[in-house]
Parts: structure tokens; sequence; C-alpha cells
């Protein structure tokens, strides 16, 4: 298990996984229709319920490419927000939602990775989560950047062109 950070709701419990299928297999099936990534690197945030028991209630995938995070295939399981006691889910909306925080943990554990994470995004709401999160827009469509360690301009722009020029992940 990974240490709490002073932002996370003592019912949540953010880790990385080396094999996610066990765990949100059946959640990123449901919601992308497709199986889930066999390659690193898994984040889940699990959900401790009043009687003890876990819930996989976010996922998030990021994979290395040429020395650049690149996530995508992020969901969250509204089953199990639904779950939750009222109180809550006020303390998940006023830190910026299940998945927001759940792209916070992958920011602190990437930052000793990779000194730049892309995104690739093209639903709305996930948007707003990925740019609540700390993501920027890129002039590219889609395309998010969140620089995790210092980093000369020129550099940004290099590693977004060749983020850009991956294509949809």
């Amino acid at each position: 298990m990974t240490a709490a950070s002073s932002d996370q709701p003592p019912f949540l419990i953010f880790e990385e996984v080396r094999d996610a299928a066990p765990y949100a297999g059946a959640l990123f099936q449901r919601k992308f229709n497709s199986p889930i990534p066999t390659y690193p690197h898994h984040f889940i945030a699990l959900y401790r319920a009043a009687d003890g028991s876990l819930h996989v209630a976010s996922y998030g995938h990021v994979f290395v490419h040429e020395g650049m995070g690149m996530g995508g295939g992020s969901c969250t399981d509204e089953r199990v927000l639904r779950l939750m006691a009222s109180e809550e889910r006020a303390v998940l909306k006023a830190a910026g939602g299940m998945h927001c925080l759940l792209i916070r943990f992958i920011f602190r554990v990437f930052a000793t990775r990779s000194p730049i994470l892309f995104a690739y995004c093209g639903d709305k709401r996930a948007e707003i989560v990925d740019l609540r999160a700390g993501f920027e827009h890129t002039e590219y469509p889609y395309l998010f950047r969140r620089v995790l360690s210092p980093l000369a301009p020129e550099s940004v722009a290099a590693y977004t062109a060749r983020a850009a020029a991956f294509g949809p992940f």
C-alpha cells in the first residue's frame, strides 16, 4: 500500500497494482467495452465501506513512451459512489471528485518516473476532471499535459509534439 497524502480521505486507499484485471477488469470492460490493458502502470482507488469491505471506485492507466507518461483509459464506478454515505460524497465533492484524487495520486507517483505526463481525452466531463486535477490544455486537440518536474519551455514543447505525434492513446 502507498502512503496516504494530506488530501486523501480516510475512507479511500490509493494504490499502484501490477495486474489490474482482478481489481478493475470488469469495470474497464463495462466502461470501454474492451479488456483492461495488460502493460504497466495501473492505479486504483479503493473505497473502504463502514463494514470494512473494499470496493474499486476508480481506475487509471499510464504507460511510459520515450520517457513520457501517457495516461488514458481511466474510469470511475458510479455504483461504488452510491454505496458511500452522504458525508463521504460531500468530502469527495469538496476534494474535486474521486477520479480527481486518483489523478493527483498518479501525479505524485509518476513525478519520480517521468518529467511530464500526458492524457488524451475527448470526453467533456473527463476533461473537466483532468483540468481540475492539474492537467493543462496543449495546442493539440484532446491532448492534455502536466509537467511533473522542472523543464525548459523547449523541452515541454518537444515532449508535447512527440505525444501528439503518437496519436490517440
